[in-house]
């Protein structure tokens, strides 16, 4: 299966890479070329794709000819979105929507959505 992950660059998206790519899958990483672990990940078979989570033509580029997707972007942590909820709803849930839109276009067949539940920053 040929897959893409949206943010594979970080901790949890490089590890999901490399099982992907043990597994016999075909990975494409799409991240914006300063994630740490790209080298590591392009040295055991990966394709990376440069690129930025809010312009159109980079994930429509991106997406092509993929079988599933797997979203990891995040552009707040806890503290950054309770302190500025609406850049937190105008970047995450509308860059979200955006990227599920050319999915759509692309005829993604399995869109993975991976989110964590952290309490970090909770005013509670």
């Amino acid at each position: 299966m040929k897959c893409i992950v949206v943010g594979g660059g970080g901790f949890i998206g490089s590890h999901l890479c490399e099982g992907l790519l043990a597994e016999g899958h075909d990975v494409t990483v799409f991240d914006k070329g300063v994630a740490p672990n790209l080298d590591r990940l392009r040295q055991k078979g990966a394709f990376l794709s440069i690129g930025d989570f809010f312009n159109g033509d980079d994930l429509q580029r991106a997406l092509e000819n993929q079988d599933a997707l797997f979203h990891l972007i995040s552009t707040t942590v806890p503290q950054t979105s309770n302190e500025d909820p609406a850049y937190d709803v105008e970047t995450n849930v509308v860059g979200t929507l955006r990227l599920l839109d050319a999915a759509r276009d692309a005829a993604i067949k399995k869109v993975i959505f991976v989110s964590g539940n952290s309490d970090q920053g909770n005013p509670s």
